[in-house]
């Protein structure tokens, strides 16, 4: 059993959200814990959009469906050979998008309880290099549990489901198997998604910013708090070692838990 877990009636129940702004549509990785109830030939697990762009990632005739379409026209397909029948059983489904990738074959990806699916009965894959399809954009509103027009929606329960933006994970980012071989679900820890635009205000105090040793970061968002985040801050100076004395994340005091000094340079990690 997986905990907190979202039941869907296979008829009326869904969820929905439009992203408020828009992301990045080239690279993503959706993963979530899934329990199937009912076999209806055609349920929708996470949908987007309806023409160009127009993405989705479904069951149909009890195999796993994904299938990514850009702005253009030009889609990519995959239906496993695989079949996913087992009403009693939960299972983790993590899907990989990077359309940055110069392998076509590397450009969609997907795992079930940690291991890549690499048998597709239908493999079409017409995605060019830095193409964009539906999920991330701001302008389409993202099903969850049933398609855009009311139809297909999903019979069964799902858990811990993660739409990542902007980052290329494995299924390893979710569970891990067990000390009697089981894959089980482990806490997503987050990620920072590489060439990312993070903004940082700092404040710094005293007003002699050339000797500050307080700053506070704004506008930064961190994630959700977890034991294992830590912040890691470098400073420089022209002579002698830079330091930092205090430091505020999202009006939360860190605590520095270590420190690398070096003759102009310090390195310190905050918790």
């Amino acid at each position: 059993t997986i905990e907190n877990a979202a039941m869907f009636d296979g008829s009326a129940d869904y969820l929905s959200r439009t992203p408020a702004v828009a992301s990045n549509r080239k690279t993503w990785t959706w993963s979530g814990w899934v329990k199937r109830s009912g076999m209806p030939s055609d349920e929708q697990l996470f949908h987007a959009g309806s023409s160009n762009p127009y993405s989705y990632i479904k069951f149909a005739d009890q195999k796993l469906g994904i299938f990514l379409r850009d702005d253009g026209g030009t889609s990519t397909s995959l239906i496993s050979t695989q079949l996913f029948r087992d009403p009693g059983a939960w299972g983790m489904l993590t899907v990989v998008c990077d359309t940055t990738e110069a392998v076509s074959a590397d450009r969609l990806k997907a795992w079930w309880n940690g291991v890549e699916i690499t048998s597709w009965g239908t493999e079409t894959r017409s995605l060019t290099r830095n193409s964009e399809p539906a999920f991330n954009d701001s302008s389409l509103v993202h099903y969850l549990g049933q398609r855009n027009d009311g139809n297909n929606n999903f019979d069964g329960y799902l858990a811990e489901v993660h739409l990542v933006d902007g980052a290329a994970l494995t299924a390893s980012s979710f569970g891990e198997t067990d000390g009697n071989g089981v894959w089980v679900p482990i806490e997503y820890a987050g990620t920072a998604a590489a060439g990312s635009a993070v903004t940082v205000t700092h404040t710094a105090s005293p007003v002699d910013a050339s000797n500050a040793t307080a700053y506070t970061f704004s506008s930064t968002d961190i994630g959700t708090a977890h034991a294992n985040r830590r912040v890691v801050v470098g400073t420089t100076a022209s002579t002698g070692t830079a330091t930092v004395s205090s430091l505020t994340v999202g009006g939360v005091s860190a605590t520095e838990i270590g420190t690398l000094q070096q003759s102009t340079s310090t390195v310190s990690l905050w918790s």
